[in-house]
């Protein structure tokens, strides 16, 4: 999964498109793409550790109406915390999967292990343990089970892209963010997956991706940005290929992640 989410894009995908594409701003673009677009006066920066003391107290001045945390794999901590969740302000995560039901990761996977006939993205706060905050918002959807994990969060990933326009336009307009405590209950927490849950995921027919489903959405996304994506997607198979992952649909799901954890 580490090679397909990320090896792929930031390995291949992005160094590609820096070299052969040109920045649009209604397309997808790389991070370099997005900063040459950037508008006077924002500020881009790279941060390697997200609660670095001095990246914090520099957000202090920046009076900041929202923060959106998106697939950060750093837990956040005090006091960037209160930094961000002062009043006035909302510090918000985007997290993959319904709560409090799916707590943690790969939450889809574990969504369609236990049969579940939809799976969803819940916009919450940020607090000190993980996706436990309070629910601002919450899109869900059918899964289909003739489709891998991947490629159901992928299907929708505009789902949450809606959740934060919604909240970018309410807190732009002042309109108040309502938000309910998650029902501790009713939570479950999930870590990554193991061999047994492997099993019972296959035993239901479904694959954690499919390598041609990846190319085909990555190669697709930078259309617009490419003049020819052609490309681009004889690049991802040959990385595909080299990694020794089967471009075309497979079930052999260890080989899989054998070769995307070297």
């Amino acid at each position: 999964m580490y090679f397909v989410e990320h090896v792929l894009l930031q390995e291949h995908v992005y160094p590609y498109v820096d070299n052969f594409g040109t920045p649009a701003p209604d397309y997808f673009n790389t991070p370099a793409g997005w900063r040459a677009l950037v508008p006077p006066g924002s500020t881009v920066r790279d941060v390697k550790d997200v609660n670095d003391p001095e990246f914090v107290a520099g957000l202090a001045d920046e009076n900041l109406d929202i923060s959106v945390s998106v697939r950060c794999y750093q837990k956040f901590r005090q006091p960037i915390i209160d930094t961000l969740s002062r009043p006035g302000s909302l510090f918000v995560n985007a997290h993959p999967g319904l709560l409090p039901f799916y707590r943690g990761v790969t939450t889809f996977a574990r969504s369609m292990i236990d049969g579940a006939p939809r799976a969803g993205f819940t916009m919450h706060h940020v607090d000190a343990e993980l996706d436990t905050g309070d629910v601002v918002g919450q899109a869900s959807f059918p899964l289909s089970y003739s489709r891998s994990f991947l490629e159901n969060m992928m299907a929708h990933a505009t789902d949450s892209a809606s959740l934060m326009l919604d909240l970018m336009h309410r807190v732009s307009a002042g309109q108040p963010v309502p938000a309910r405590p998650q029902d501790k209950e009713n939570a479950g927490y999930f870590s990554y997956l193991t061999d047994a849950d492997l099993d019972r995921l296959a035993s239901k027919g479904v694959d954690l991706f499919r390598a041609s489903a990846v190319i085909d959405v990555l190669a697709d996304a930078f259309f617009g940005t490419l003049a020819d994506i052609g490309g681009l997607r004889d690049t991802l198979i040959e990385a595909v290929r080299e990694a020794g992952i089967p471009a075309e649909d497979s079930r052999d799901r260890r080989l899989m992640l054998s070769s995307a954890s070297t």
